[in-house]
């Protein structure tokens, strides 16, 4: 018989995107955005500080068609706002695989997935996304925030600067 042993690969998170999402999800902060890339070397991988900024939704969908052929993970610090001017702090976390990654770099992610994910404790919102970003904006986003939403439903969604979505 022929076996195939495969060792599971290791991870070095970089210390740049811990402090990244200290940051991001820091009640207060200015920063809205962070993406990571996944790189490998080997049998080695790494998360690595790609952008932080405070562009939101914009800046990250802008990072990923800029970078189509890499594996990103990020975060997006959105506000849920009511009339009464209450804000809710609520953190969509992506991963975003580009079309031209190649197969042999996406199967050394699989085994590290878990690992990655810890990293973003709080997560309103979890998305897997590739090129098409079709339903990665506002209304998409806002859509599955009411789907999984308590019993406060907010009058309107903050995706960063300039960037409102109108529940009514």
């Amino acid at each position: 018989p022929f076996f195939i042993c495969f060792t599971v690969m290791s991870i070095k998170i970089n210390e740049e995107v811990t402090e990244a999402w200290k940051t991001v999800s820091k009640k207060g902060s200015a920063e809205n955005l962070f993406c990571a890339e996944f790189t490998t070397v080997g049998r080695r991988g790494a998360l690595n500080m790609l952008a932080i900024g405070a562009g939101g939704l914009e800046q990250a969908r802008t990072v990923m068609m800029e970078n189509s052929g890499k594996i990103i993970f990020g975060v997006i610090k959105a506000q849920s706002v009511d009339n009464a001017n209450s804000r809710r702090d609520k953190f969509i976390y992506f991963r975003f695989i580009g079309s031209t990654v190649p197969v042999m770099t996406k199967a050394k992610l699989t085994p590290l997935m878990g690992k990655i994910d810890g990293v973003f404790e709080t997560k309103h919102l979890s998305m897997d996304l590739d090129d098409d970003l079709t339903n990665f904006d506002m209304q998409g986003l806002a859509r599955e925030f009411l789907r999984v939403g308590g019993a406060h439903k907010p009058d309107r969604y903050e995706f960063g600067p300039n960037q409102v979505f109108n529940c009514d």
